[in-house]
């Protein structure tokens, strides 16, 4: 009996020894081969995070976006800390993830330091699958070189009220004609439909309208006075309130006196400087040196630098 008992107590522990031998090759094995997210090929790997079709929808919303705006929006807090994040690593490699999905594309535009990305059919196909109840406006597939600075403009004021708290549920002009929001109010034409309408922090439902070519003053006089009417009377409009940004000092200077002839201007218009309204995003990251001359961004030495892929398109 003590023999069997004996040999049982060795087996056991052959066995012990065995299994943790066998466990420790296992971990070793799997360490060795463990692959980092950022090295794994299209189709396997980490999934994609809901923050990941967040910065999709972004894109696709505002028709495209670079890291100067993506990383500060999305990624620019430490999660434990709370505190800025200054590095746009993290941001980069998560819109890496999304080109080698085919889901995002760059695009290179001559004038600019960094790259931008666009969303393809693929990533809109995804955003439908992923938010079934929104409606997606179409991939674009490229910039237009035309409307380049005012639309880069417009990102970089969503990104700057957004994370100053002033904004909410922003909806660009693309979201706007894809809702068709406009399709029961005949009184606002396409002159005059608004570059986006968000939600204040105070909850009124107010127009933005970027400014960045000079127009006539009677032109101008024509849309204030068709916004205070629409506002004011037809309240069909869907929105209360109207800020104009103006990108340069002249233009606002003409916007303002032409706003104080408009009735109720106090209640319903506000112009400001594009400088403004970006300065606190710029404070905060760092992502620009200043705004230079007439509203035109100068990268810094503390810039957030985007690599220019190979198979980046020329915007044209």
């Amino acid at each position: 009996m003590e023999e069997n008992t004996l040999g049982s107590r060795n087996e056991l522990s052959e066995l012990i020894r065995s299994g943790a031998v066998e466990a420790r090759e296992k971990k070793a094995e799997a360490k060795s081969t463990k692959k980092t997210w950022k090295h794994v090929p299209v189709g396997e790997g980490k999934r994609l995070t809901g923050r990941d079709f967040e910065v999709l929808e972004f894109i696709n919303d505002m028709r495209f976006a670079g890291l100067d705006t993506i990383h500060p929006l999305f990624f620019g807090r430490k999660k434990r800390s709370g505190e800025k994040s200054r590095s746009s690593w993290y941001a980069r490699e998560r819109v890496l993830v999304l080109r080698r999905l085919g889901m995002l594309k760059t695009v290179r535009v001559y004038t600019e330091g960094q790259s931008y990305y666009v969303a393809t059919d693929l990533g809109v196909r995804a955003l439908q699958g992923y938010r079934v109840s929104r409606i997606h406006p179409k991939a674009l597939g490229g910039i237009d070189i035309r409307s380049f600075e005012h639309d880069k403009r417009i990102v970089l004021c969503r990104a700057a009220l957004e994370l100053g708290g002033r904004s909410l549920n922003w909806r660009g002009e693309r979201l706007l004609k894809a809702q068709a929001m406009y399709e029961d109010n005949q009184n606002i034409g396409r002159p005059y439909q608004p570059d986006a309408i968000y939600t204040s922090s105070s909850g009124a439902e107010v127009a933005f309208e970027l400014e960045h070519s000079f127009k006539s003053k009677e032109r101008y006089q024509e849309k204030f006075e068709r916004y205070v009417a629409d506002i004011r009377y037809e309240k069909k409009c869907g929105f209360e309130k109207c800020l104009f940004v103006a990108t340069t000092e002249n233009m606002k200077r003409l916007l303002i006196d032409v706003m104080k002839k408009s009735v109720g201007e106090r209640e319903i218009f506000k112009v400001v400087s594009f400088e403004e309204v970006v300065r606190p995003l710029v404070d905060a990251y760092g992502p620009f040196r200043s705004l230079g001359e007439n509203g035109v961004m100068v990268p810094g030495e503390r810039g957030i630098e985007d690599e220019v892929a190979e198979d980046g398109e020329i915007a044209g």
